[in-house]
């Protein structure tokens, strides 16, 4: 029996297919409390309350999902829009997005701190907090459809942005906007562009990068450099946060703020080191007091890794070399701490030297090298710049001082002439 193969040929056809992949992972199940405390953290950060967030879809926690990894500055924080959430993801595409309509409400004090009415599609995250710290930081960047060219017409008319608004708690002052360009602009279309003939704010737009390549993550026309906020405040007291992005002057063409997680410093600042190698040390028999936070429910001093057990305050005089170090705990649970290394220079002689130089016509004038003999009164003791007086009042006053270096001779002025 003869068997009989049939052979198929079976042609595929391969087909490319563009795939695009997400620029940032979006959690859109994140409370308002949840979004606050990515701001500032969990590690000894302000204690939040009272959080809220309104919008419609528009906000969420974002994890940057780049296909390279680009010099961005954070990678991960909250995102706030005045359109969808979902729609911001990246990558960028050329499509503009205008999702809110008329009946999503602005917001008053955006247009204060703007100066624009009316506004739109606004999203707030606000929140009371309490910082453990005497300043708070927030990076975040903007970006916009509004700069899609078809829209680069409606930058001086419509100009949406982010305020970053503090107060203290129940104050009826104004909000302090934080959210500023070095020149106390607001930060948003209206004020950082590339083409417009209103302000123009070019260094601060991010995409200036030569290579031709998109370097941020929202499915936006473009977006802005990264910024920080700032604001000094007083630990342990309440403050109200609002964060806001909103369509200013109508509602179409959205736009987004993405807000850096915040991993803070929160060490104790006891000052900078007073070391011999840059002429920083303490002199013989002074005293340095160090200040660590208030507001501690109990502190610890130590020099070189030993307590010191009746030092419990928020104060220290230290006397004496050594590396010391506060701990303070907080009724958060947080933990601080802080060190400071302090050097002693040696004594300085208080023998005056008495230095002779030839006088040829014997009217009691001369030049000195004065710098080799201020070397000599101070012997081994290293302290650099060594400075000069011409009298006692002037060196206790620090006035009036120089620094003679050699080969530069100094010429005194009367017969047996006093140097301090």
């Amino acid at each position: 029996m003869m068997c009989k193969w049939l052979i198929f040929s079976i042609l595929v056809l391969l087909l490319p297919v563009k795939a695009s992949a997400q620029y940032v992972l979006l959690d859109e199940s994140y409370t308002a409390q949840q979004l606050a405390e990515t701001i500032f953290g969990t590690n000894c950060a302000p204690q939040i309350s009272n959080a809220v967030i309104t919008g419609n879809n528009s906000h969420g926690y974002f994890t940057l999902n780049f296909p390279t990894t680009p010099d961005y500055p954070f990678t991960s924080g909250v995102l706030l829009t005045t359109g969808t959430a979902a729609t911001a993801v990246g990558p960028p595409d050329i499509d503009v997005s205008s999702e809110g309509d008329a009946t999503w409400p602005g917001d008053t004090d955006f247009q204060n701190a703007f100066g624009v009415s009316p506004s739109y599609n606004a999203t707030v995250l606000e929140f009371d907090f309490v910082p453990v710290t005497d300043e708070i930081t927030l990076d975040y960047s903007f970006a916009s459809d509004e700069y899609s060219f078809d829209a680069s017409w409606r930058a001086c008319d419509y100009k949406d942005g982010i305020a970053i608004l503090i107060k203290p708690l129940g104050s009826a002052d104004p909000y302090q906007n934080i959210a500023l360009l070095p020149d106390d602009s607001t930060v948003g279309n209206g004020t950082i562009s590339y083409e417009y003939t209103c302000e123009n704010g070019i260094q601060y737009w991010y995409y200036l990068q030569g290579d031709g390549l998109y370097h941020y993550p929202l499915a936006y026309s473009d977006d802005t450099s990264v910024f920080t906020a700032a604001a000094n405040v007083v630990a342990g007291t309440a403050y109200h946060m609002k964060i806001v992005i909103a369509d200013g002057g109508d509602t179409g063409y959205d736009s987004a703020v993405l807000i850096g997680e915040q991993t803070q410093d929160f060490s104790i600042d006891l000052g900078d080191d007073r070391l011999l190698a840059v002429y920083t040390p303490l002199c013989a028999g002074e005293t340095l007091t160090l200040t660590s936070v208030p507001g501690g429910t109990s502190y610890e001093w130590y020099q070189d890794g030993a307590l010191l057990p009746a030092e419990i305050t928020d104060m220290y005089t230290a006397t004496a070399p050594g590396e010391y170090t506060s701990i303070v705990h907080l009724a958060t649970g947080c933990v601080r701490t802080g060190s400071i290394l302090i050097e002693y220079d040696q004594p300085i002689p208080q023998t005056p030297l008495t230095y002779y130089q030839c006088d040829d016509d014997a009217d009691g004038l001369a030049p000195f090298y004065i710098a080799q003999v201020g070397q000599e009164v101070l012997g081994p003791v290293s302290l650099q710049p060594i400075y000069y007086y011409a009298s006692l009042a002037d060196a206790n006053n620090g006035i009036s001082m120089t620094i003679w270096a050699q080969p530069v001779p100094f010429y005194n002025t009367i017969p047996n002439q006093v140097i301090y």
